[in-house]
């Protein structure tokens, strides 16, 4: 929430003398979109990406949970929805590295945004590594 709640939208003008206090965003903004929406978005962005579609995050255990919860339970993830999502630092371990080891990120963490691009980065640096010592 620390990350994510500054980055929503906020009533303005007389927009914010209607929105409750214990409201943390404007949630009738348009910009603001609900749980099927979401996951709809959601789905059609991955399954845009081919058959063959991974997912990767850095400690993705949880996230793959969260995910999954967008639809209710694991067996009701769409068609093309992959059932896991691959960990960059299992792979990492796997291949004898350590945090240490790892590409840094420069700026941008704990916004999503960076954060997804980051972990393509050291995703596509981990796979450099795989292939020059196989």
């Amino acid at each position: 929430m620390e990350n994510v709640v500054p980055s929503l939208p906020k009533g303005h003008g007389d927009r914010r003398n209607h929105v409750p206090k214990s409201w943390l965003f404007d949630y009738a903004d348009p910009i603001v979109k609900r749980r099927k929406r979401i996951a709809d978005d959601v789905a059609e962005f991955i399954c845009a990406a081919g058959p063959d579609v991974q997912l990767w995050a850095n400690y993705g255990a949880y996230d793959h949970v969260c995910l999954a919860q967008l639809w209710g339970r694991m067996i009701d993830l769409p068609e093309g929805v992959p059932m896991f999502t691959n960990d960059i630092q299992q792979e990492a371990r796997r291949q004898g590295l350590g945090w240490d080891d790892l590409p840094k990120q420069e700026s941008g963490e704990h916004n999503a945004l960076a954060d997804a691009r980051h972990n393509q980065t050291v995703r596509r640096w981990l796979a450099k590594q795989e292939a020059r010592t196989s």
